[in-house]
């Protein structure tokens, strides 16, 4: 079943019902899951290490100082290199950043922007980045 019709087909038990959302709605959370665990992550598998300070600066701003905060991580993930690879800093260090040309149109065409359509995507089409991404 999925989680619209859960919701919808919830029988009340009390007479309130308390939800809280994992991405900052109830709690600002956001700010330490995207700088401790999401960044870090991103650096590393990216490999990003040569020009960490300013993908961290990048990831950051895409992913709470932006108008793009709060967006599906996907399009975040393609967002933020594109913006890296257009930093001055990073060329002078002559790093080239992996532009996820694959990923991007495959958020273009694919409706349902999650690990299992990208799981299956990548056993399609056998694409290093694809692969890498998920």
């Amino acid at each position: 079943m999925n989680p619209f019709d859960q919701l919808l087909n919830l029988k009340p038990e009390k007479e309130f019902f308390i939800g809280i959302d994992s991405d900052g709605c109830a709690f600002d959370t956001m700010e330490i899951k995207q700088k401790e665990c999401f960044c870090p992550n991103f650096i590393r598998y990216y490999r990003l290490q040569a020009v960490s300070k300013y993908a961290r600066e990048t990831w950051e701003f895409v992913n709470l100082y932006s108008t793009y905060r709060g967006c599906n991580r996907f399009l975040a993930v393609t967002e933020t290199l594109r913006l890296l690879s257009t930093r001055p800093e990073v060329k002078a260090r002559n790093v080239t950043v992996p532009l996820g040309e694959s990923l991007s149109e495959w958020t273009k065409k694919e409706s349902k922007l999650g690990n299992p359509t990208l799981k299956k995507y990548a056993a399609e089409v056998n694409d290093p980045f694809i692969s890498l991404t998920l």
